[in-house]
């Protein structure tokens, strides 16, 4: 049940087999049970997934795509369900978010809570071993959980990573000099791209640029060159215009947010009211271990159109950003 049909998806309205039965047991496990006893996908089958996309920032259309699926899969693991360990491919899962969230909480770094076991990670598991006086050899087991639970229940407290994170924007560098940013496309925005990068290169930043269908590519990428801020840039076949940062149930980016919000301004007087801000765990934001935007401005008539002064406007935005203290926290959505 929990491998990945993805022959199978999207899911919608009308679909029907032992692929949605699945789908019905995952929402169940997760605590949004659809009121369903047929294998058919029907309106409280859309209506649970809404409920279930929206807990966790992912775009509620009430339809099981690739991003919701995974969501579904790692939304059935508890911690203490498996060993976690640093494995290839990386393990998965709300087991380990709160695994992130309770070490982060007590001191331990495990970076950003994005429910992967990474490097960040195994460090903090190590860590906490050998403050616990256990055995170190970075794998999570019944051991270190009884360790973890003598400590008790998480507190309202913030993980390391985002106090760090918060922290560096009240002490900005005003010195541009190897500031590095990334530029993403999915492909077929290569012009808007340019003039993107043409406006942060007049203001003396460092531009990669990639242009690839997969985010995951993206994420390896700017992951590797250890840029300062990754931006993608996406057109929607409707007319959605908004500026997305990384959040989920347990973590929201504080400097995802503050450039959001730096955005948004600089957007609102060319785009109007319909520009939307939020927090979304979609899988570039989440994989990204820098602070990452995704803009996404309509067709692509809207960005050929918008996207000259958006990219001036945008330049404008990182630049404060990236050396202007932040003076006060703003109300983001």
């Amino acid at each position: 049940m929990n491998s990945f049909p993805s022959e199978q998806l999207p899911l919608g309205l009308g679909d029907s087999g032992k692929i949605v039965d699945d789908l019905h047991r995952l929402l169940a496990a997760a605590n949004f049970p659809a009121s369903v006893e047929n294998s058919s996908f029907t309106e409280e089958t859309a209506s649970s997934l809404r409920s279930f996309q929206e807990s966790r920032h992912l775009e509620t259309t009430g339809v099981c795509d690739i991003n919701t699926w995974y969501a579904l899969v790692e939304a059935g693991y508890e911690i203490g369900d498996r060993l976690l360990y640093l494995q290839n491919p990386m393990i998965r899962g709300d087991d380990v978010a709160e695994l992130q969230k309770r070490l982060g909480t007590i001191g331990f770094d495990s970076g950003r809570v994005d429910g992967i076991f990474g490097e960040n990670t195994e460090k903090a598991v190590r860590d906490f071993q050998r403050n616990a006086g256990i055995p170190v050899d970075a794998i999570f087991g019944p051991d270190s959980l009884h360790m973890l639970n003598r400590l008790g229940h998480v507190g309202p407290g913030q993980p390391v990573a985002a106090v760090r994170e918060h922290e560096s924007l009240l002490t900005r560098n005003p010195n541009l000099d190897n500031r590095k940013i990334i530029l993403g496309e999915a492909g077929g925005l290569g012009s808007i791209i340019n003039e993107f990068s043409r406006e942060l290169n007049n203001k003396n930043l460092r531009v990669e640029t990639i242009s690839h269908y997969d985010d995951r590519q993206h994420a390896l990428l700017s992951n590797a060159l250890n840029v300062d801020l990754y931006l993608g840039i996406t057109s929607s076949s409707i007319h959605q215009r908004s500026i997305s940062y990384f959040s989920n149930q347990r973590y929201i980016s504080p400097g995802g947010v503050s450039l959001a919000d730096s955005l948004y301004e600089r957007f609102l007087p060319i785009l109007g009211s319909s520009l939307e801000k939020h927090g979304r765990a979609i899988q570039i934001l989440r994989e990204t271990r820098m602070p990452a935007i995704v803009l996404c401005i309509g067709p692509t008539s809207d960005l050929v159109a918008f996207g000259p002064n958006l990219a001036i406007a945008a330049a404008e935005a990182i630049v404060s950003w990236l050396t202007e203290p932040l003076i006060h926290d703003k109300t983001s959505d």
